[in-house]
């Protein structure tokens, strides 16, 4: 079986690049609708485990307790960074005898259970050891499937993607990639945020980002946004940083 790891940045700190969009207590609004929406996806799927939550925001185990998952504080202030936070639940996870990890951003509002299936499919096929679901330009990594294990070095970071292909390659570790809307769309830009509006607005389960997004207030800024020219291209500001 397999175990999910979510690794979830300070809430307030967060997604600052939607700052001309939406104000400090609506991009912390949004960055706990995604994580909540990731959480509603992954619990009580049938082929995964369990669920831990990773975080040093201060709400981050409340929100734990709430999907009756379990939660790991990041204690450093700041966080101590995405490739040791996620070192931190391998190494954690591996003690409990666990063996396989499923490592989600939380900033996926698309992603559906069947996405999961797939993913967990493709990682279960004859001489794969890693699964990886790159952003949409094909640069970052947005969910990462591996053995708990060390094994894999984690490069968490700008063009992260390629560069987990080459520490895998280099460990003589088979990777394969899985490309599709759902797992690639993060939220970092407000082209991101537009993307998600739309797909929202076209009836994409993805509650808690529905009520923010579709609000009347949100919506009618998304609208100007939109008509201004600004954001119509998701990719037109890739990030390619995680």
């Amino acid at each position: 079986m397999i175990w999910a790891v979510a690794p979830l940045k300070n809430l307030v700190s967060g997604k600052t690049r939607l700052s001309g969009v939406l104000a400090p207590s609506e991009r912390r609004a949004l960055a706990q609708a995604m994580v909540e929406d990731l959480l509603s996806v992954l619990v009580g799927h049938r082929m995964l485990e369990g669920i831990l939550l990773i975080s040093d925001d201060p709400s981050a185990e409340l929100i734990a307790r709430k999907y009756a998952i379990e939660f790991l504080e990041d204690a450093r202030p700041g966080g101590s960074g995405l490739n040791d936070a996620v070192g931190a639940a391998r190494e954690l996870l591996g003690q409990r005898g666990v063996q396989d990890l499923m490592v989600l951003h939380s900033d996926l509002p698309l992603l559906q259970p069947a996405d999961i299936d797939d993913l967990i499919h493709l990682y279960a096929q004859p001489g794969v050891d890693v699964v990886i679901a790159p952003d949409l330009a094909g640069l970052g990594t947005n969910i990462l499937m591996m053995p708990s294990a060390p094994g894999l070095d984690l490069h968490y970071g700008r063009d992260s993607c390629p560069a987990h292909q080459r520490a895998a390659a280099a460990r003589n570790l088979q990777v394969r990639l899985l490309y599709r809307e759902s797992t690639g769309l993060d939220v970092d830009s407000p082209g991101d945020l537009l993307h998600v509006y739309h797909r929202l607005q076209e009836g994409e389960s993805a509650s808690h980002c529905s009520r923010l997004l579709l609000a009347a207030d949100v919506a009618r800024r998304l609208a100007v946004m939109e008509r201004s020219g600004l954001g119509l291209d998701p990719l037109e500001e890739q990030h390619g940083a995680i």
